[in-house]
C-alpha cells in the first residue's frame, strides 16, 4: 500500500464489479456472543482482547476441553473469519474440538448471517480516509481485497492497468505476510478455501 501524503482532487469514481460489487459497511463493529460455554482464565483474557476494540469481520473460537482459543479480525467475510479461526484453533487444540464463542460484525448487521461479505473494517477505513483522498486529477488508482485479511491499494499511476496490477500485488503481499506466520496446514486451508485470492473491487479514474 502506498502511504505517501499528498493533496488530492477527488474526481469521478468508476467501479469495477468484482466480489459481487463488494459492499462497504460503516467504521464501527459490535461483538455478539453466540455460546453459553464458560471461558477459562486464559480464554477470558483473550476474549477481552477480542472484544475491547472489535474489528469486523472477526471470530473467537475456544476449546471447551482445554484452555486453547483463537481469534481473528479484520476479515473480508464472516464465513472466512469463522472458518479460519476454527481451523487455527483446532491446529493447537487437543482434542481438536474448538467451538464458536463470539463474532464481530459491522454495527447493525446480523451476527448469525452466512452471507456477510464485504470490505473489512480496516479496508473500509483506509478506503475512505486514505485511498480516496490520495487520488489526483488525470491519474489512476485501484483497491483490491480478499475474503481473508488482506487488501491493497494504489494511486498516482499513469494507467488503470498499472494501478490495478500494483494494487493486486500489494494485496497479495499483505496476504503472504499473514500466511508466513502460520503453519503449513493452515496456509493450505486458506488457499483451498479461496481466502488468499485478491480481486480488484474499485478502480479510480478521472474524466
Amino acid at each position: 500500500m502506498f502511504k505517501t501524503p499528498s493533496i488530492a482532487i477527488i474526481a469521478t469514481l468508476i467501479y469495477a464489479p468484482t466480489f459481487a460489487d463488494t459492499p462497504k459497511f460503516g467504521e464501527e463493529a459490535t461483538v455478539a456472543v453466540l455460546s453459553t460455554l464458560t471461558l477459562g482464565t486464559d480464554q477470558t483474557a483473550e476474549f477481552a482482547k477480542f472484544s475491547e476494540k472489535p474489528r469486523y469481520f472477526g471470530a473467537f473460537y475456544i476449546n471447551p476441553f482445554g484452555g486453547q482459543s483463537f481469534r481473528v479480525s479484520d476479515y473480508g467475510s464472516l464465513k472466512a473469519a469463522r472458518e479460519t479461526a476454527e481451523n487455527r484453533c483446532n491446529t493447537d487444540a487437543s482434542p481438536a474440538k474448538c467451538q464458536l464463542y463470539a463474532v464481530s460484525v459491522p454495527k447493525g448487521q446480523d451476527a448469525k448471517s452466512d452471507d456477510l461479505v464485504g470490505f473489512s473494517q480496516g479496508a473500509t477505513i483506509d478506503f475512505n480516509e486514505e485511498y480516496l483522498t490520495q487520488q489526483r486529477e488525470g491519474r489512476f488508482g485501484a483497491f483490491a481485497v480478499s475474503k481473508g485479511v488482506s487488501y491493497g491499494y494504489t494511486w498516482d499511476w499513469n494507467s488503470q492497468a498499472e494501478a490495478e496490477a500494483s494494487a493486486l500485488l500489494f494485496c497479495e503481499a499483505d496476504m503472504l505476510e499473514d500466511l508466513a506466520k502460520v503453519y503449513i496446514v493452515e496456509r493450505e486451508f486458506s488457499t483451498k478455501a479461496g481466502y488468499t485470492t485478491c480481486k480488484i473491487t474499485h478502480s479510480y479514474s478521472s474524466n
